[in-house]
Protein backbone atom coordinates (compact mmCIF):
# COMPACT_ATOMS: atom_id res chain seq x y z
CA UNK A 1 0.00 0.00 0.00
CA UNK A 2 1.48 3.21 -1.38
CA UNK A 3 1.91 6.25 1.69
CA UNK A 4 0.08 8.39 -0.28
CA UNK A 5 -2.92 6.34 -0.89
CA UNK A 6 -2.83 5.34 3.20
CA UNK A 7 -6.12 7.41 4.99
CA UNK A 8 -4.98 7.77 8.76
CA UNK A 9 -7.25 9.09 11.95
CA UNK A 10 -5.80 10.34 14.61
CA UNK A 11 -7.35 10.83 17.51
CA UNK A 12 -5.74 13.17 19.94
CA UNK A 13 -5.78 16.36 21.76
CA UNK A 14 -2.18 17.07 21.45
CA UNK A 15 -2.22 15.43 17.68
CA UNK A 16 0.32 18.31 16.39
CA UNK A 17 3.14 15.50 17.90
CA UNK A 18 2.07 12.51 15.81
CA UNK A 19 0.43 14.28 13.02
CA UNK A 20 3.00 16.83 12.26
CA UNK A 21 5.66 13.90 11.80
CA UNK A 22 3.34 11.59 9.95
CA UNK A 23 2.80 14.03 7.29
CA UNK A 24 6.54 15.75 6.88
CA UNK A 25 8.61 13.14 8.27
CA UNK A 26 7.11 9.69 7.04
CA UNK A 27 5.32 10.98 4.26
CA UNK A 28 1.87 10.53 5.08
CA UNK A 29 -0.71 13.07 3.19
CA UNK A 30 -3.98 11.54 3.67
CA UNK A 31 -4.97 12.52 7.57
CA UNK A 32 -7.87 13.13 9.61
CA UNK A 33 -7.38 14.58 13.46
CA UNK A 34 -10.25 14.85 15.76
CA UNK A 35 -8.96 16.45 19.25
CA UNK A 36 -11.41 14.28 21.44
CA UNK A 37 -13.22 11.21 21.81
CA UNK A 38 -16.36 12.95 20.09
CA UNK A 39 -17.98 11.42 17.19
CA UNK A 40 -15.11 9.32 16.32
CA UNK A 41 -17.32 6.22 15.17
CA UNK A 42 -19.16 8.66 12.15
CA UNK A 43 -16.08 9.98 11.06
CA UNK A 44 -14.59 6.24 10.91
CA UNK A 45 -17.84 5.82 8.99
CA UNK A 46 -17.70 9.01 6.64
CA UNK A 47 -13.71 8.86 6.20
CA UNK A 48 -13.38 4.63 6.01
CA UNK A 49 -9.35 5.13 7.65
CA UNK A 50 -7.11 2.33 7.11
CA UNK A 51 -4.98 3.20 10.22
CA UNK A 52 -6.27 4.73 13.43
CA UNK A 53 -4.15 6.11 15.60
CA UNK A 54 -5.61 6.66 19.22
CA UNK A 55 -4.55 8.16 21.85
CA UNK A 56 -5.14 6.99 25.60
CA UNK A 57 -6.10 10.33 27.60
CA UNK A 58 -8.51 12.38 26.16
CA UNK A 59 -10.92 15.64 27.14
CA UNK A 60 -14.46 15.81 27.06
CA UNK A 61 -14.81 12.44 29.35
CA UNK A 62 -13.59 10.02 27.45
CA UNK A 63 -10.57 7.84 26.96
CA UNK A 64 -9.29 6.40 24.17
CA UNK A 65 -10.17 2.58 25.88
CA UNK A 66 -14.03 3.92 25.22
CA UNK A 67 -13.59 5.15 22.15
CA UNK A 68 -11.74 1.61 20.88
CA UNK A 69 -14.79 0.08 22.67
CA UNK A 70 -17.23 1.92 20.87
CA UNK A 71 -15.50 0.98 17.47
CA UNK A 72 -16.06 -2.79 18.17
CA UNK A 73 -19.44 -2.30 19.26
CA UNK A 74 -20.27 -0.54 16.07
CA UNK A 75 -18.67 -3.17 14.17
CA UNK A 76 -15.98 -0.91 12.55
CA UNK A 77 -12.90 -2.98 13.86
CA UNK A 78 -12.45 -5.18 11.21
CA UNK A 79 -10.00 -4.41 8.40
CA UNK A 80 -8.81 -1.65 10.40
CA UNK A 81 -5.28 -1.30 11.97
CA UNK A 82 -5.76 0.24 16.03
CA UNK A 83 -3.20 1.52 17.10
CA UNK A 84 -2.91 2.76 20.52
CA UNK A 85 -0.91 6.07 21.35
CA UNK A 86 0.35 7.03 24.72
CA UNK A 87 2.62 6.18 27.35
CA UNK A 88 4.74 3.34 27.91
CA UNK A 89 2.72 2.61 30.81
CA UNK A 90 -0.60 1.83 28.81
CA UNK A 91 0.94 -0.21 26.16
CA UNK A 92 0.00 -3.38 27.98
CA UNK A 93 -4.09 -2.44 28.46
CA UNK A 94 -3.91 -1.49 24.95
CA UNK A 95 -2.67 -4.85 23.26
CA UNK A 96 -4.77 -6.91 25.72
CA UNK A 97 -7.90 -5.15 24.41
CA UNK A 98 -6.90 -5.93 20.79
CA UNK A 99 -4.75 -3.03 19.68
CA UNK A 100 -2.82 -4.06 16.62
CA UNK A 101 0.08 -2.42 17.97
CA UNK A 102 1.51 0.54 20.98
CA UNK A 103 3.04 3.56 19.69
CA UNK A 104 5.15 6.25 22.48
CA UNK A 105 4.05 9.19 21.41
CA UNK A 106 7.10 10.63 22.03
CA UNK A 107 8.99 8.55 19.34
CA UNK A 108 6.57 9.95 16.22
CA UNK A 109 9.38 12.53 16.93
CA UNK A 110 12.26 10.99 18.66
CA UNK A 111 12.38 8.23 16.25
CA UNK A 112 10.25 8.71 12.81
CA UNK A 113 12.14 6.19 11.06
CA UNK A 114 11.35 3.18 13.50
CA UNK A 115 7.40 4.33 14.26
CA UNK A 116 7.41 4.31 10.33
CA UNK A 117 8.76 1.02 10.51
CA UNK A 118 5.89 -0.29 12.66
CA UNK A 119 3.10 1.69 10.93
CA UNK A 120 4.27 -0.23 7.59
CA UNK A 121 4.37 -3.73 9.30
CA UNK A 122 0.60 -3.00 11.00
CA UNK A 123 -0.26 -1.95 7.11
CA UNK A 124 1.01 -5.04 5.96
CA UNK A 125 -0.83 -7.36 8.12
CA UNK A 126 -4.20 -5.76 7.68
CA UNK A 127 -3.57 -6.03 3.37
CA UNK A 128 -2.38 -9.94 4.45
CA UNK A 129 -5.72 -10.71 6.10
CA UNK A 130 -7.67 -9.41 3.85
CA UNK A 131 -6.07 -11.25 1.21
CA UNK A 132 -6.68 -14.57 2.95
CA UNK A 133 -10.00 -13.43 4.32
Amino acid sequence: MKKEDVRILVVDDDADIVETPLRELMGYSQIEVLWDGIGVVDRIREYNPHLVILDTQLPMGKSGFQVYDEIVEAGLREGMVVIGNSSGAYKDGWLNRGADDFLEKMEFVAHPDETDKQIQKALERRVTQEATA
